[in-house]
């Protein structure tokens, strides 16, 4: 069976922005309970997306800073980064397919495998925003 790695903040350039692949970061706690209804679902999309993106979870209770420097207000909140730079964020519990269409909508059009009419619903940050700094 499938787990989500945590994310430390300490990590957060080496593991998200200097990653070859794109992102999914997961931001919640277990004191949220929509948070521990989306984890299984996360799960469920493993098989489809192994390999070609990475899904990390942080806690916001335990990481803090990281959750503030980039903007989480509410959650469950899921940011998708590719190329250094988050492309779009998702807030609420999402089901499965939702999911499915952001992930694969921040992966090269090549690994795109939906309908190319989708469209991703970008993040409020200016392009080229450097996250990796505090």
């Amino acid at each position: 069976m499938h787990r989500i790695e945590r994310l430390a903040a300490d990590n957060f350039e080496r593991r998200v922005l200097s990653s070859p692949i794109p992102v999914v970061l997961a931001f919640g706690g277990d004191h949220c309970g929509p948070c521990r209804l989306l984890e299984p679902v996360l799960v469920e999309l493993f098989p489809a997306i192994e390999g070609r993106v990475r899904v990390l979870k942080v806690d916001v209770r335990a990481d803090s800073e990281l959750a503030t420097r980039l903007g989480i207000v509410a959650l469950p909140t899921i940011s998708f980064f590719r190329h250094r730079r988050e492309e779009c964020r998702l807030v609420g519990l999402q089901n499965r397919e939702r999911l499915l269409e952001a992930v694969l909508g921040v992966l090269p059009p090549l690994h795109r495998e939906l309908d190319p009419h989708f469209q991703v619903y970008p993040v409020g940050l200016p392009p080229n925003t450097d996250l990796s700094k505090p």
